[in-house]
């Protein structure tokens, strides 16, 4: 995303005018059969969407992608991933997460979430969360928004649409996910993660990891988070938040997804789909897609997961590639 100051986006509307922490740590660089050299795009599907896919997100039948230029959140066909519908959501929607029904989409210049109905195609509420609205995620019966400019993590009732509580996570958070018990939000300015009790609004930072922490996804009681930086993917534990691998991974690593014994992360130089041996912590294959230089903070992509395969967006070609799942 386009940032102002230290770290804060300015969408510009085009179309619509590291010290570790203590505790056990494994440093890997990338090995395994993919190490060598990248894997070519097997079977894959590349999708033109309107201008400037960013946040991406599955339901049953499709995969959503939002458009931040072209101000919209577009249906895409899990089988031949032509856009088969358009929800024009205004403000700079970013980032979108699936639950309770509905797609939840931020909208940061609005400072809003909306909610759309992903069978009629139709926004149907929103509700002011707070300036920079980015990261969102559901969990614990709560759509989870970070307010980036406002330092907040807001907990909104999906169906009443009202602000339940705002947890004070300071300037700069970029992205929330659920995990067990606990919600962890990416404190890309402070090179942290927090974990936030979803009750009490507790919140738990670990020592600083790597830097500009982004993408998160829990997997077996660690959390895998995409260090875009850095160059490198840092497995935390889950309930200690003391790192316990890393993993060297080149082309500034943004979204991150688990899955059936993997973790996929997607690079956005390319860009390219990595996947994890999470018990190794080694690289196992590197599939290029596109030809992409990373973003240098001025935007972002994302990974989705759907019908056995990986969806990247691809904010600089317009694009939205599928592949099948490594290993698939």
């Amino acid at each position: 995303m386009w940032r102002r100051g230290v770290g804060a986006l300015t969408v510009i509307l085009l179309a619509a005018s590291c010290a570790e922490s203590d505790g056990p740590e494994e440093r890997t660089t990338p090995g395994g059969a993919g190490s060598s050299a990248p894997a070519a795009a097997a079977d894959a599907l590349v999708v033109a969407v309107p201008s400037g896919p960013v946040g991406l997100a599955a339901t049953s039948d499709a995969v959503w992608a939002v458009s931040v230029r072209d101000e919209s959140v577009n249906r895409l066909d899990l089988e031949t991933g032509e856009v088969r519908g358009r929800v024009g959501v205004s403000g700079g929607p970013l980032r979108v997460a699936e639950g309770f029904g509905a797609l939840w989409v931020t909208s940061f210049e609005g400072r809003r979430l909306v909610r759309v109905d992903p069978v009629g195609g139709e926004v149907t509420g929103r509700v002011k969360v707070g300036q920079g609205a980015e990261g969102v995620a559901t969990g614990f019966g709560s759509v989870w928004v970070v307010a980036q400019d406002a330092g907040q993590l807001v907990q909104v009732d999906p169906r009443r649409l009202r602000v339940q509580q705002r947890v004070g996570i300071g300037y700069g958070a970029r992205l929330v996910v659920a995990g067990e018990s606990r919600l962890f939000v990416a404190q890309f300015l402070e090179n942290r993660v927090l974990a936030v009790d979803p009750d009490t609004g507790a919140v738990t930072p670990s020592e600083e990891l790597c830097t500009g922490p982004q993408g998160m996804a829990p997997a077996a009681g660690l959390l895998w988070v995409a260090c875009t930086f850095s160059d490198e993917v840092v497995a935390i534990d889950a309930d200690t938040l003391d790192v316990v691998h890393r993993v060297d991974l080149a082309g500034a690593p943004d979204p991150v997804q688990a899955v059936d014994g993997m973790v996929l992360v997607a690079a956005e130089a390319g860009p390219a789909l990595v996947a994890i041996d999470p018990g190794t912590a080694t690289v196992v294959s590197r599939t290029e897609l596109g030809t992409a230089r990373p973003l240098a903070d001025k935007a972002n992509i994302d990974l989705a997961l759907a019908g056995g395969r990986a969806w990247v967006s691809s904010f600089g070609e317009d694009r939205v590639y599928s592949v099948p799942l490594p290993g698939g």
